[in-house]
């Protein structure tokens, strides 16, 4: 049709009028969400804040009090020259990951205090207070909880020391998983005993497909959940770059976010090392390495987020001189398959796990 032709047509997205009139109709409740997931995604940065400084650096004129956010990022956008399908249908309010990641790039100075500095900057400064009053220093923790409980308090049970802030237990009937041929394995066990297996398989989980299917499946079906278990790419690691991997993984978690900004997602490192059907190509394996890391940096950057590294026990883990939860390296066995899907429930439920090989 001649009326759609043109890449804004062709993807979809607003044409300035049409944004416009979004914004302003909505306004208040995108720039309410803006703020959750931008303080989330930065590490506690304020979006307003952060939006304005962007702003003054680019030579742009700044958002004013109670302005919407969504034009000003959107210029910023279009001066960093995002592609058309990276403006997120005019980026519609709401800054992400992608927008949030390359203004830093482009901006390293608005870069937010790493949480581990921060953490440490405050253990010190309770160190130097406790020190200027003569107080005594507090009993390192051994074992279970080192305070006593009080009459009026329950006995509190020991927490592990980093947990993944499970505010309640999510179940697999709460649980949307998103992946690739590998989920499509797993997914049978982790959804045993509900209807969502049938339900889900050909909206969030197929055999064969690509992670560009499996955004675009998400863009399309997306329904709200308590948590989300994205599976990685295997079906794309041998044809495509680390980047544009870890930008459509960067997508989904902000399709995610969008229908819920307080979910749990699970990211699960993706193996195959040596798989005969990448033909042993070391680039492959040095691909693999790198997309994890950055599967790691994104999850340590949101509390909300987990990656499951299990790649290394798929690798290792054998009986009998055989391999017992991935035979040919990369798919699992039906061991395999309950391995991961007891591991992803337990996490899930208890906001921590054990070993892989545990749950065989």
């Amino acid at each position: 049709m001649a009326g759609e032709k043109g890449p804004d047509k062709q993807l979809g997205l607003k044409t300035s009028k049409e944004l416009a009139e979004i914004v302003k109709e909505t306004a208040p409740v995108r720039d309410s969400v803006t703020e959750r997931l931008f303080t989330q995604m930065s590490g506690g940065q304020n979006s307003r804040e952060f939006v304005k400084k962007a702003c003054e650096l680019s030579q742009m004129s700044i958002p004013k009090s109670g302005e919407p956010l969504a034009p000003y990022v959107y210029q910023l956008q279009k001066s960093l020259k995002f592609p058309n399908e990276d403006r997120y249908d005019g980026c519609d309010g709401k800054l992400g990951p992608i927008t949030f990641d390359a203004l830093i790039k482009k901006f390293p100075v608005l870069s937010p205090t790493p949480r581990r500095e921060i953490k440490e900057t405050a253990k010190e400064k309770r160190g130097e207070f406790i020190q200027s009053q003569g107080l005594p220093e507090p009993a390192k923790r051994q074992g279970a909880a080192a305070k006593p409980a009080t009459p009026e308090a329950p006995v509190q049970s020991a927490t592990p020391e980093k947990p993944a802030n499970p505010e309640v237990a999510v179940s697999p009937d709460k649980t949307i998983t998103v992946g690739d041929s590998l989920t499509y394995q797993f997914a049978r066990s982790f959804y045993r005993g509900t209807d969502k297996y049938a339900q889900y398989n050909d909206r969030y989980f197929k055999s064969g497909r690509s992670i560009v299917t499996m955004r675009k499946n998400l863009e399309k079906n997306c329904d709200y959940a308590d948590a989300y278990t994205v599976g990685a790419a295997a079906n794309d690691i041998f044809y495509k770059s680390v980047d544009f991997l870890e930008s459509e993984f960067m997508k989904i978690i902000e399709i995610i976010m969008r229908k819920n900004p307080k979910a749990k997602i699970v990211l699960l490192t993706l193996h195959g090392d040596n798989y005969k059907g990448w033909k042993n190509s070391p680039k492959v394996v040095e691909k693999i390495t790198e997309l994890n890391n950055r599967l790691k940096r994104i999850a340590y950057h949101n509390a909300n987020i987990k990656l499951i590294d299990i790649r290394q026990e798929i690798i290792d883990a054998e009986s009998g001189g055989k391999k017992i939860l991935a035979p040919d390296k990369l798919h699992y066995s039906t061991s395999g398959s309950k391995a991961v899907a007891g591991l992803v429930k337990d996490y899930l439920a208890t906001g921590r796990h054990g070993k892989l090989t545990d749950y065989t």
